[in-house]
């Protein structure tokens, strides 16, 4: 047998708990906007900043990766079509060691299909036109390779990075000086239309 003063005692407990349930709810969605609108764009920089940096280990490691299955880089192999004798796109790279430098064929373009040939990178081996890997910025992420103080060096090049991002890449990665050591900045393009360009050099032999 129960009471009706017990039944008001519960139901008044069981509101008082919906009540500071609500009230915890609020704050907290409070705060979570509060944190959206002062940190929101801080937080959106690091996890964009940090993305690319993954990026460029990963890219630099398939790289390595491909080489160790065949002896040459991507984009670079000559035997590039055996390997994938079904595929409309692939196109052999003229062996020199370097990724870019053939007349003959984009190997550029080339470095992305004989990597997703290999199932190293994800993507279709056979879309018409390269669809290159976006980074957090909008850019891309190319292979290629460069002339720098009169030497060759394999890199991979980052389109579209913010000048404010590539110094703090530089300072995760390498020596915090945009000038010198693995990650460097050059100039792409011709006359006003030149931009900056992320260059991480590989070192690969």
């Amino acid at each position: 047998m129960q009471f009706t003063g017990y039944k008001r005692i519960k139901n008044l407990k069981s509101k008082k708990i919906s009540i500071l349930i609500e009230i915890a709810f609020f704050v907290i969605a409070f705060l979570f906007i509060l944190f959206s609108i002062l940190f929101g764009k801080d937080t959106l920089k690091f996890i964009k900043l940090k993305k690319t940096e993954r990026d460029l280990k990963y890219f630099s490691e398939i790289v390595y990766e491909y080489r160790e299955l065949y002896k040459y880089l991507p984009g670079d192999d000559p035997f590039a079509k055996a390997r994938c004798p079904s595929s409309m796109y692939i196109g052999n790279g003229n062996a020199s060691g370097y990724i870019g430098d053939s007349d003959s064929i984009n190997e550029e373009e080339q470095a992305m299909r004989h990597l997703r040939c290999a199932k190293i990178l994800s993507g279709d081996v056979d879309e018409k036109y390269e669809n290159y890997p976006r980074n957090s910025y909008g850019g891309i992420f190319k292979f290629s390779y460069i002339n720098l103080k009169g030497k060759k060096f394999n890199v991979i090049k980052v389109y579209k990075i913010p000048l404010e991002a590539m110094k703090k890449i530089d300072s995760g990665l390498d020596d915090g000086n945009l000038k010198t050591g693995k990650i460097i900045v050059i100039k792409e393009g011709k006359d006003k239309n030149k931009e900056d360009v992320l260059i991480y050099i590989l070192k690969v032999y």
